[in-house]
């Protein structure tokens, strides 16, 4: 007798996904955060280096996504996982289109080639 073949959801088949979405969102936001770090005027401890909130919360960011990165690699196929690290140009570019009101026209159409590209490799 033969089972009935119950749909997978994505998060089951393919954890990393979601660890990958959320690492980029980690790190497109250091790299918001450093840009701002970098814009803001703070005390400098060193000439090019400022200390300040936004830098600091830049580091931890960007640690929080290399921690989830390391997480996704383990849980599929490293052909799979490394390209959706390019979401993170998505976000930062986005954001930085939002956030921090820059103009952007060919970046767009980057944003949707690279997204066509995700899609394509995360297929089956």
């Amino acid at each position: 007798m033969r089972r009935k073949h119950r749909p997978i959801t994505t998060s089951k088949k393919k954890p990393y996904i979601l660890l990958m979405i959320l690492s980029t969102l980690f790190i497109a936001s250091g790299q918001l955060l450093f840009s701002h770090a970098y814009s803001t005027p703070s005390s400098l401890i060193f000439s090019l280096l400022p200390v300040n909130i936004f830098s600091l919360s830049a580091i931890l960011a960007y640690g929080l996504g290399a921690i989830l990165f390391v997480l996704a690699i383990g849980k599929g196929a490293v052909s799979s996982v490394y390209p959706l690290s390019s979401l993170s140009y998505v976000w930062a570019t986005l954001g930085a289109i939002l956030l921090l009101h820059e103009h952007a026209s060919i970046q767009k159409l980057s944003i949707l080639l690279i997204l066509g590209g995700i899609v394509l490799i995360t297929r089956e």
